[in-house]
């Protein structure tokens, strides 16, 4: 009878076990197409991953598909496409001010990289452009279709960017520049006038400093720089 017990026992642990695992998710979900969902590019929603200026192209949200970045006035402009998992289509096209035919499609072969660049001389006067990449995938019957969306600012090339604030030791570097700045740290905002550094003492999570010519830096997160010099 003791027998009979402990069997009976030892099924039900097992059979309790096996439930426990069907109801917690441990168990991997079969594969379905999402067939019937609106296509990315039908719904206006960039967001395949193209990487601009070695970054992947990413919003305020950290989405991939939409950006906007600064390009030199002497640099071209390029968006890199990473390797694939099949063979696709791909159409690049700009802001009707970049004087250069489009758009411009191309087939490219599964497992390879892909690069589309507007070179610096057709750069418009305005300072200002737009660029999209559709991707249609060969390896679907469907005809499915996802883009990214990139918005160019040109800068002139004479242009020097005021130094991002940076933590060194227990200090935050502001630069010799730093007319106004402002930073939080676990007390909130404050604001300093003239000072090159501040005691990191409340752990500052961001930054932001103006110089007198009105040039902009900023700090986010834990951002180091190793330099010469001892604070």
């Amino acid at each position: 009878m003791d027998y009979l017990k402990k069997t009976w026992w030892i099924f039900a642990i097992v059979a309790l076990g096996i439930a426990l695992i069907n109801l917690y998710g441990c168990k991997a979900p079969d594969y379905v197409a999402d067939i019937g969902f609106i296509v990315p590019a039908s719904a206006n929603a960039p967001e395949y991953p193209v990487m601009v200026k070695g970054n992947l192209c990413r919003d305020n949200e950290g989405q991939p598909g939409v950006c906007a970045v600064r390009v030199k006035s002497n640099e071209d402009f390029t968006i890199d496409i990473n390797p694939q998992q099949y063979d696709y289509e791909v159409t690049f096209n700009c802001s009707s001010n970049v004087p250069m035919p489009f758009p411009q499609s191309y087939l490219v072969q599964k497992d390879l990289a892909f690069s589309l660049t507007v070179p610096f001389a057709s750069f418009p006067p305005e300072k200002v452009f737009t660029c999209s990449v559709i991707v249609y995938p060969k390896d679907r019957p469907e005809p499915i279709a996802a883009f990214a969306r990139v918005h160019v600012t040109v800068i002139d090339y004479r242009y020097n960017k005021l130094e991002n604030p940076y933590l060194k030791n227990d200090y935050l570097v502001l630069g010799e520049h730093a007319l106004y700045s402002y930073y939080a740290d676990s007390e909130g905002w404050h604001m300093v006038k003239e000072k090159t550094v501040v005691k990191n003492r409340k752990g500052v999570s961001e930054a932001f400093v103006e110089s007198y010519t009105g040039r902009q830096g900023y700090y986010k997160g834990s951002s180091t720089v190793q330099t010469q010099g001892q604070l």
